[in-house]
């Protein structure tokens, strides 16, 4: 008789690892127990869980999982749009058996820091203690660096990519999405920008109004990006911008711009922003803002705000956490 115990206790510890990577706790686990299975000549332990979380969470957390059980039978299903389950298997034994309750949060905010890569200083950011979404600019000086760095402290980061904007004389040809281009040429821009910033997962549009508000332009770029498996934030440095409902209808994984922390860069000026976010935040079940890492203005601020949002029941997340 084949004992396949072993597999299960190691599935279920990487599936742990996983779990506590994204946040959960044991007040998240509503239910756990294991089970001695053996049907013909297998036997095992069978690990079943229950876990309620957001379902803005559940998209990254599945993906992880099914990276961890590598090697074995995984199969997912969605009851109802408030509950899913996976299921872990070699051959017809069950090693692992997961319920999620998708219950959906309010109040969740992801903030992008835009434009790293012209210098290494992030530190007035990096030391909020929150969760932040940090945007890099491929091809510069310090943007490889900033990856590196962001990726060794554990740290959230995205491709901050540049596009055409209505004002020609801000346009470089070298590194910018343009409109004129063709699938193939997006296809190699953007895989010059992936190797300069390794390990994103995405990408935001820095300028873009013209290239964004475009819909043959960004039905190319978002053509490209289902084949990569990437996803796209629209910055909405447009009224115009048609990317986040091009991005949905097509579909890939996206999010849009709601609010500008700092549009300008005086200390009085983002205090009543960050006011403003701080209401719109705890009306809405998520928002996107966009701040820029070149205002140290804006780190202080926002480090000012913390205690009162949370009181207000925001939670700071990634983008990638409330992607649609």
């Amino acid at each position: 008789m084949r004992d396949l115990s072993p597999d299960a206790h190691s599935l279920n510890r990487e599936i742990n690892t996983v779990l506590v990577r994204h946040g959960l706790t044991d007040a998240d686990i509503t239910r756990q127990y294991q089970t001695q299975m053996k049907r013909g000549r297998l036997k095992w332990i069978q690990y079943t869980r229950q876990i309620s979380l957001p379902p803005e969470k559940y998209s990254r957390l599945k993906t992880d999982i099914r990276s961890a059980a590598d090697g074995f039978d995984f199969e997912e299903s969605e009851r109802t749009p408030q509950e899913a389950q996976i299921k872990i298997s070699y051959g017809e034994a069950v090693l692992a058996d997961i319920t999620f309750s998708l219950i959906p949060e309010k109040g969740l905010l992801a903030i992008i820091i835009d434009d790293l890569g012209y210098s290494r200083n992030i530190e007035p950011f990096t030391s909020l203690g929150i969760p932040l979404t940090y945007a890099v600019i491929p091809g510069l000086q310090f943007s490889r660096n900033m990856a590196e760095t962001l990726r060794a402290g554990g740290l959230y980061y995205i491709i901050h990519m540049p596009m055409e904007p209505h004002d020609s004389t801000l346009v470089d040809d070298k590194s910018m999405l343009l409109v004129s281009m063709d699938e193939t040429r997006i296809r190699a821009s953007l895989s010059s920008a992936f190797e300069s910033v390794p390990g994103a997962r995405g990408l935001n549009n820095h300028m873009g109004s013209k290239f964004t508000s475009n819909p043959d332009a960004v039905g190319r770029l978002v053509k490209v990006l289902k084949e990569k498996n990437f996803f796209l934030v629209d910055s909405r440095t447009s009224g115009e911008s048609v990317a986040y409902s091009i991005a949905r209808k097509f579909p890939i994984p996206a999010a849009q711009n709601n609010f500008f922390i700092d549009n300008q860069t005086d200390y009085d000026y983002i205090y009543k922003r960050m006011e403003e976010l701080t209401r719109l935040a705890a009306s809405r079940e998520s928002t996107v803002a966009i701040g820029h890492v070149q205002n140290l203005n804006t780190a202080r601020v926002i480090g000012e705000f913390i205690p009162a949002m949370k009181k207000a029941g925001i939670t700071f997340v990634t983008v990638e956490d409330i992607l649609k």
